[in-house]
């Protein structure tokens, strides 16, 4: 909702419904007349795009959470004009220690984390950037402590 003084239009998109109940309300609450909300499924994507794209994407904690992170981010490429901006943060859960990938399972087992969590790599998100069509600029782990990468692309 920040960003709405300094765009012309926002479209915010969520797999679930409940996040999308809480922006329309927030939206509301602070009188923001240009920004929309959809529920989505990360298998398609399925948007009303603008004529030429979209100038930027933003998008955080997602690509670890979708059934297929390549092709998410080959799918965000489509979306984004030329010379248009990807902001993404990710936790990049496969830099860490390797215990916590049977704590995460055992979190999933008990229902507290999602079905799907990928544990990606830092280069591995770099990579998957790059393959959609986009020129990374800058990359960089901003919180050693959660792995927290944060990427920032343009399309060429």
């Amino acid at each position: 909702m920040d960003l709405a003084a300094h765009c012309g239009r926002i479209h915010g998109i969520d797999l679930g419904g409940r996040l999308i109940e809480i922006a329309r309300a927030e939206a509301a609450r602070r009188e923001i007349g240009k920004v929309t909300f959809e529920k989505i499924s990360a298998d398609d994507l399925a948007l009303d795009v603008p004529e030429g794209g979209f100038d930027a994407v933003t998008m955080y904690s997602v690509i670890h959470l979708v059934p297929e992170p390549a092709a998410f981010v080959r799918r965000l490429g489509e979306l984004v004009r030329p010379g248009g901006y990807l902001i993404s943060e990710t936790p990049c859960l496969g830099d860490w220690s390797p215990i916590w990938r049977p704590v995460i399972g055992v979190v999933r087992w008990l229902g507290k984390a999602p079905s799907i969590v990928h544990c990606l790599k830092a280069a591995e998100v770099e990579a998957m950037v790059a393959d959609a069509g986009f020129e990374v600029l800058d990359s960089q782990i901003y919180n050693a402590k959660s792995g927290q990468q944060s990427v920032i692309a343009r399309q060429v």
